[in-house]
């Protein structure tokens, strides 16, 4: 589908550094003939073009090596300076506006799904979890999505939870850019049974 994003059916365990450890895990599923709902993954790239590349990218980065250095030792009066330059960062992100040639890409491949289907808009970020790192919890799954303008919101949200989260939970590896993908599918719908119990007489 292109460099921003990736149909599950395109993905395998070696693209987790580009898709994330679930959008990975799903394509592997996929290749097993598995029930996955179809879907398709905004690759880490559509971050980094929208962060990195955007108006803001420098003094975001510049930030959040401050943010680690102050989190590393912080003191109660280091605790609010640190607070600051989250809410600075955050700030920062929530103005960054989508790039055009990554908004067509996730919208040709939300359309590629069907017409105004419903999606769910989930994380995948690269190295989320692993045997040194944890975020689990941290990141809200959004359900529901149905349209150009709720998806693009519900993305923009998750790029705004990612990228403007700061050095309490981010290790110092980690940019505030270039490491964060997102899955979006369709929802696997369940039939379910009801059965009429009666208590014994």
């Amino acid at each position: 589908m292109g460099d921003y994003v990736a149909g599950l059916n395109e993905l395998r365990l070696a693209d987790a550094d580009r898709a994330g450890g679930k959008g990975a895990n799903l394509g592997e599923l996929v290749s097993a003939q598995l029930p996955v709902p179809p879907g398709f993954v905004a690759l880490k790239s559509c971050y980094e073009e929208v962060i990195t590349s955007g108006p803001h990218g420098v003094e975001l980065d510049k930030l959040h090596t401050q943010a680690l250095e102050v989190a590393r030792d912080a003191t109660a009066a280091e605790g609010r300076q640190l607070d600051e330059l989250c809410i600075r960062m955050r700030e920062l992100v929530h103005a960054t506006p989508m790039a055009p040639e990554v908004r067509a890409a996730l919208l040709g491949a939300y359309h590629r799904l069907g017409d105004e289907v419903v999606v769910a808009v989930r994380s995948s970020a690269v190295g989320e979890d692993s045997a040194t790192n944890s975020f689990a919890g941290m990141n809200l799954s959004r359900t529901n999505i149905h349209g150009e303008d709720q998806l693009m919101r519900a993305l923009s949200r998750r790029r705004f939870k990612a990228m403007s989260c700061c050095a309490d939970w981010a290790p110092p590896r980690v940019r505030p850019a270039g490491w964060y993908a997102c899955c979006v599918h369709r929802p696997r719908v369940r039939r379910c049974a009801t059965a009429k119990c009666s208590s014994p007489r």
